[in-house]
């Protein structure tokens, strides 16, 4: 590797970046009980979603003993479809200092039945998360009355 000496004078001025500064806010001080199952997750996602017209993606990150931090949406899309993006899904995990990750989102049409593209985010998710080290331990689909848990499919691995 080459290393070489710089000048003052050959250093382009003005060029300076605004230092960015994360901070977090926490309005309550107790954790919602231990996630140990799909219909934990479904009770937690259910008030968010009852009545939505529109696909809503959210992700839940959780602590080491799996208590729900909070609730972050990711994604507000279309009465059939909704954006995203691992790099989205993760940050409030990243964030927060999370442990493990579950998401969820709805089905306006009312079938929880997952569609192709919901199991390739899935699968997208899971390897993002085995890169970063944060392990997605489920996602829900919600409908209107039932749900779909790949951890139940065992398309994840939701340990417990």
């Amino acid at each position: 590797m080459a290393t070489r000496p710089y000048r003052a004078s050959e250093l382009k001025p003005g060029l300076i970046l605004q230092e960015i500064k994360l901070s977090m806010v926490c309005e309550t001080q107790s954790l919602p009980p231990p996630i140990t199952s799909a219909l934990d997750l479904v009770s937690l996602i259910v008030p968010h979603t009852r009545g939505q017209h529109r696909e809503t993606f959210f992700a839940i990150p959780l602590n080491t003993k799996h208590r729900p931090i909070g609730i972050h949406v990711v994604s507000v899309g279309t009465a059939s479809c909704a954006i995203v993006h691992p790099r989205e899904v993760f940050l409030p995990a990243v964030l927060t200092g999370a442990a493990a990750l579950a998401v969820a989102h709805n089905h306006p049409s009312g079938d929880p039945c997952p569609s192709s593209e919901d199991r390739l985010v899935t699968d997208r998710l899971r390897k993002a998360g085995e890169v970063i080290g944060i392990e997605l331990l489920d996602h829900i689909v919600v409908g209107d009355t039932s749900f779909f848990s790949f951890a139940a499919d065992k398309t994840l691995p939701f340990p417990g």
